[in-house]
């Protein structure tokens, strides 16, 4: 390709991301983004920086999973140096990231083409598809735009690699396994990589070097995918909260990824009805229409691959890069839900590599002007319908209001939906409308001991506080190991002057994490008012050690020590007080 016209396409392609994303700016931090950015102390200082490396996804903020993303943690260090905490900023990176992403597609596909129309329609396809403001305009969805930043750079230099025979080809091949690592490290479908190396190679290089060498520059990815695996599932606690799709028996989660599959297809071919909370019920038998078509359709696919690879490279690599990277999606391997638009990020890739390379070859063997005509038009009508959609979707994005209200339209039954509706609603002071859509909450989902506490939360401020002990009754008994409820409930007791029962929840607290600084509070508290006050001091003592920057434990251990008449230490509280 040209410089010139590398640089013509680019600059459209620029042009209508921009056109596409330039609305989502103005949006605020949603879903996600509290645990990993607003509320996680971990990206607010450089020096945290180590335990992103050796700790789940959002650890910091109390947040349990099995994602191991230091990469996109640390993209947020990165973000919040410079813009603390406006999300204008981190919206402007994810837009960032997708631009790059594009024009690294755009150069992939035309090393592999030697198309610059195929490769401008792939990117571009890919650019405003609005199936990706689940990546781009959520800021939580970066690990995705992340590991495919860094797959495509992999993928790109190791092509390189192979082609060179200069000197130069030692530092594609060191580009492409850091790049590798960077994507595993920023999340954990980039497991596919070395198989997406040996389809572009057998597609397109690897008849111009000798096998055994081939073989040779392979190996280190796959030692690296080898070490990966087991530091993963060695580092991360297993101690989570197993979904109902990750528990399934493997014919079942197979069926149900073969509907999913369907549906994927679906909306990038005709992207109607996005909605960011989808679930689709369990499939018990091959015989449900979407299975059994997706099933025929993939084994018909299969069977004629090597007709596909005779007719068309690029078309046999789109159809197989689609493939590959639905197999980490499959369910193969258990995961947390059946379905997720953003899973589609690299894959889709696949899909629009095929349409764009099956459009141009029938346009070229047209000979009729006007039926050329009308598939430039359909083209051009897809491309702005899909900037139109995008802008759209970016705006069910704009808060935590716009996207619960846009996602419970579809998912009225979900838990995690109304929770957060709710507690949008609550965010916005409409009270009423938060309570009654807490108690929207499936009473057996996980979700529900989060939506009692909330409503004890509410009704503590009313001062209606026996309604308040209801309810963080029932989210203890719901999770007996949900911290806020006991502790909440501790309080509240405080309040009233049950402190005995404050004691007891404490107490209970502290048997289940003996390091929660506020069991020790609260505790603190129940005791002082009691006039227990070396057993108070003891309790505040103990939260400060455990977080030496909990003010309110230093000023309740200096009014204990003024009711007992020890000013010294009093004046030392003081100090510290007066230092925070």
């Amino acid at each position: 390709m040209k410089n010139i016209n590398f640089i013509i396409i680019s600059s459209a392609i620029i042009f209508l991301i921009l056109i596409s994303y330039s609305n989502s700016l103005k949006n605020e931090f949603v879903w996600d983004d509290g645990f990993l950015i607003t509320e996680n102390p971990t990206i607010k200082s450089w020096d945290g920086i180590g335990k992103i490396f050796t700790h789940n996804l959002g650890y910091a903020s109390g947040n349990k999973n099995n994602y191991y993303r230091p990469m996109q943690e640390l993209s947020y260090v990165v973000d919040y140096s410079i813009w603390h905490l406006q999300p204008f900023g981190y919206h402007l990176t994810n837009i960032s990231i997708h631009i790059f992403n594009a024009l690294l597609l755009l150069w992939l596909i035309y090393l592999f083409s030697q198309s610059e129309i195929i490769a401008a329609l792939s990117a571009i396809f890919f650019a405003v598809h609005p199936i990706n403001t689940s990546v781009v305009t959520y800021i939580a969805g970066r690990a995705d735009s992340l590991y495919v930043f860094f797959m495509l750079i992999s993928i790109l230099s190791f092509t390189a690699f192979l082609k060179q025979t200069s000197l130069r080809r030692v530092s594609y091949y060191c580009i492409s396994i850091l790049s590798f690592m960077l994507a595993l490290l920023s999340k954990e479908a980039a497991i596919m990589l070395p198989f997406l190396l040996i389809l572009s190679s057998y597609a397109f290089t690897v008849k111009t070097i000798k096998k055994d060498i081939f073989f040779k520059a392979l190996s280190p990815f796959f030692v690296i995918l080898a070490a990966y695996l087991w530091l993963h599932s060695n580092i991360l606690s297993s101690e989570l909260n197993i979904s109902s799709a990750a528990t399934a028996p493997l014919f079942i989660r197979l069926f149900t990824a073969c509907k999913a599959i369907f549906i994927y297809l679906k909306i990038l071919i005709l992207p109607i009805d996005l909605h960011m909370w989808r679930n689709i019920a369990e499939v018990r038998s091959i015989f449900e229409p979407a299975v059994l078509l997706s099933v025929v359709t993939l084994l018909a696919l299969f069977i004629n691959l090597p007709k596909i690879y005779k007719h068309s490279k690029l078309i046999f690599f789109g159809a197989c890069f689609f493939l590959i990277n639905l197999i980490p999606i499959a369910n193969v391997i258990p995961l947390s839900t059946y379905i997720a638009e953003n899973w589609t990020y690299l894959a889709s890739i696949g899909l629009f590599v095929v349409i764009a390379a099956a459009v141009i070859n029938f346009y070229n063997e047209v000979k009729n002007n006007f039926v050329k005509f009308c598939i430039l038009a359909v083209i051009s009508l897809f491309i702005i319908y899909c900037i139109g959609l995008t802008i759209k979707r970016n705006f069910d994005w704009k808060d935590n209001f716009t996207i619960f209200s846009q996602t419970l339209e579809y998912a009225p039954n979900s838990s995690v939906v109304n929770l957060g509706l709710a507690m949008a609603y609550e965010e916005k002071g409409k009270i009423e409308k938060a309570i009654s859509t807490y108690k929207n909450v499936p009473e057996d989902s996980e979700q529900s001991a989060h939506a009692h506490n909330n409503l004890g939360a509410i009704y503590r401020k009313k001062n209606s506080l026996s309604e308040a002990i209801e309810e963080y009754k029932k989210s203890r008994d719901r999770n007996p190991k949900y911290m806020d409820a006991r502790l909440n409930l501790a309080a509240t007791y405080v309040i009233i002057g049950e402190l005995d029962n404050a004691r007891i929840e404490c107490q209970a607290a502290i048997g289940i994490d003996p390091n929660f600084a506020a069991s020790y509070v609260i505790l603190g508290d129940a005791y002082s008012i009691k006039k227990l006050y070396q057993e108070a001091i003891t309790a505040y003592q103990k939260a400060i050690s455990i977080n030496p920057f909990d003010v309110y434990a230093h000023k309740k251990l200096k009014a204990v020590y003024m009711n007992i008449g020890d000013t010294g230490k009093a004046a030392e509280e003081e100090q510290v007080i007066l230092g925070e």
